[in-house]
This record gives structure tokens, C-alpha cells and sequence, in this order.
């Protein structure tokens, strides 16, 4: 996918860790990861053919979807504009979980606060969208992203890097920054407030 330019300068920080140690960074995708996007599209469009998200699989797996904070029944007919927040998850649990799912039978009771599907399309554009991953979508899908890369604020990373357990240093094998190779207590005493991130975590 080609990438926009930046507004500011984006630091690139490749970290290779050990395969069953990529779930140490799987919590990004609940606040939300930043992604370059062709915008003005379908939702199922931009996540199928865009992002590379098998239709199998979003039509099976990922069973709530929100765009912008509200459920989506359609998302062949949701418009997606530069800015939105997806996020997509597996089933969830309980009356919650039943009425939010997509197209659900208890989708009625939620009208309020359900997506108006087809609504306005500023056009097409690049642009940039949040993607969030819940639950086993998130332990699914989010090892790809992460693979080919997804953009953060530099608070999202220290958040990250500043965690009490030691788990998330062992796990790092190799730690490239702007194409050095640092270590990791040089990665965290980098400053990374007010700074943009392209972070991939290769196994």
C-alpha cells in the first residue's frame, strides 16, 4: 500500500521479535492504529480490497463492525471518509454482543445508534482512518498489520515501551530506528512526545 506523506516527520522503527511474543504489542489496536487509505469507498471495500482482509473472513468471523462509534448492518453500503474510525471484532458475549452484532435479529433495538448506511461521500481521496481490533480479531489480523506496518503518535509507543513488566524487552530481538540499530534502552529514553511513528514488528 503506498503510504501518504507525512504532515510531519515520521520516525520508521522496525522491531523483529520472537513469534509467539507479538501479542506484547496487540494492545495497540484497542486505542487504534492510523493507516493510509484511498477514502470515499465502501467500508467492506476499504477492508476487503484495500487492507487485504479475506471476504471469508469478514463476512464469517468479524461479527460487529462500527464505523465512527456506530454499528453497521451494511458495510457493502457505508461510506468511509478521511478521518473515520473502524473498528471490527468477533463475536461478543451476552445481549450486548447479540445486538450489536451485524444484521443480527436484535438489530432493531439499537436504531439509534446504528450507522445510516450510504451516507454522504465526500469523494474519493487518500486519506487516513483508525482501525481497531478487538478480541480474537485483534490476535487474528493484527500480527499482519503490524507486519506491514501501522502508523502511531509517539504517546501510543511510549505507553507502550513504558510497561512495568520486562516481557516486552526480551521478546525484542532486534530494534531498527530510522535505520540504525539501537537498543532498547536507547529506544526508550528517545523523547517520543509529539512525534509520528511507522512501527512494523516482524517474527
Amino acid at each position: 500500500m503506498e503510504a501518504d506523506k507525512p504532515s510531519m516527520r515520521e520516525n520508521s522503527l522496525q522491531i523483529s521479535v520472537e513469534s509467539k511474543k507479538i501479542s506484547r504489542f496487540l494492545s495497540l489496536f484497542t486505542a487504534g492504529v492510523s493507516l493510509p487509505v484511498q477514502t470515499g469507498t465502501t467500508l467492506k471495500e476499504l477492508i476487503c480490497n484495500q487492507l487485504g482482509v479475506s471476504e471469508n473472513y469478514f463476512e464469517n468471523r468479524v461479527q460487529t463492525i462500527f464505523l465512527n462509534f456506530k454499528a453497521v448492518d451494511q458495510p457493502e453500503k457505508a461510506v468511509v471518509n478521511d478521518g473515520a474510525f473502524v473498528t471490527l471484532s468477533a463475536a461478543m458475549p451476552g445481549l450486548v454482543g447479540a445486538t450489536m452484532r451485524k444484521g443480527g435479529t436484535l438489530a432493531g433495538f439499537r436504531s439509534g445508534i446504528s450507522c445510516a448506511e450510504g451516507e454522504e461521500c465526500l469523494g474519493a481521496a487518500r486519506g487516513r482512518i483508525t482501525l481497531k481490533l478487538l478480541n480474537m480479531v485483534a490476535r487474528e489480523l493484527g500480527p499482519t498489520f503490524l507486519e506491514q506496518g501501522v502508523h502511531l503518535v509517539g504517546d501510543q509507543l511510549a505507553a507502550l515501551l513504558d510497561r512495568p513488566d520486562n516481557e516486552l524487552r526480551i521478546a525484542c530481538r532486534e530494534i531498527i530506528l530510522d535505520g540504525k540499530s539501537v537498543s532498547w534502552e536507547q529506544l526508550c529514553a528517545e523523547r517520543w512526545s509529539g512525534r509520528n511513528v511507522l512501527l512494523k514488528v516482524m517474527v
